[in-house]
């Protein structure tokens, strides 16, 4: 059972979780969503979460509050906390202990994934190679619609494009103890 959580002083807020290791994926999205969290997105990214393999996983939320925050600048903005994205099956698990934690502070998580993209070429060109590799942006974000009556989860992935997505608006980014070298 993950400890309650602390606010300090400084809007920062620290908690842990212990994952239940024993679960799939798509166990643990469901286990939300037994919480009583509406799904309201997800795609194949959720297959592949990745998970922390700790025992007990610290996790920050860093408020952010503004216009635009890139996807790509994210891992710079929890850099100044010695922070980065917290994986998202532990972030889940902290949802499923605590499920009204998102409807007074927002929060999300993000990670890069490689997706394969077609083109498709004029007739007659058929025989050039049309698939590449890209790097994307997935992310897990738990808030509650506008309105306040329901509460949300959802995982979606980004476009090729890494500054085709950003943040604006009240969010807290998820992040964990960075790894020193």
């Amino acid at each position: 059972m993950s400890k309650i959580y602390t606010v300090l002083p400084s809007g920062l807020i620290v908690a842990e979780t212990s994952p239940n290791y024993a679960l799939s994926n798509f166990e643990a999205l469901i286990a939300v969503e037994k919480t009583g969290r509406i799904l309201n997105h997800w795609c194949r990214s959720a297959i592949s979460m990745p998970r922390a393999q700790s025992e007990i996983v610290p996790i920050t939320f860093v408020p952010f509050e503004g216009e635009h925050l890139a996807f790509p600048d994210v891992n710079g903005f929890l850099g100044r906390y010695n922070l980065v994205p917290v994986d998202p099956f532990s972030l889940l698990h902290w949802h499923v202990e605590h499920p009204a934690f998102s409807d007074e502070f927002p929060n999300m998580t993000l990670w890069q994934v490689w997706s394969t993209l077609e083109t498709v070429y004029p007739e007659g060109m058929e025989g050039l190679e049309n698939k590449r590799r890209v790097q994307r942006w997935s992310h897990l974000n738990f808030g509650q619609y506008s309105n306040g009556q329901k509460s949300f989860f959802s995982i979606n992935i980004t476009r090729p494009s890494d500054y085709d997505s950003y943040l604006s608006g009240r969010w807290y980014l998820a992040g964990t103890q960075a790894l020193s070298n």
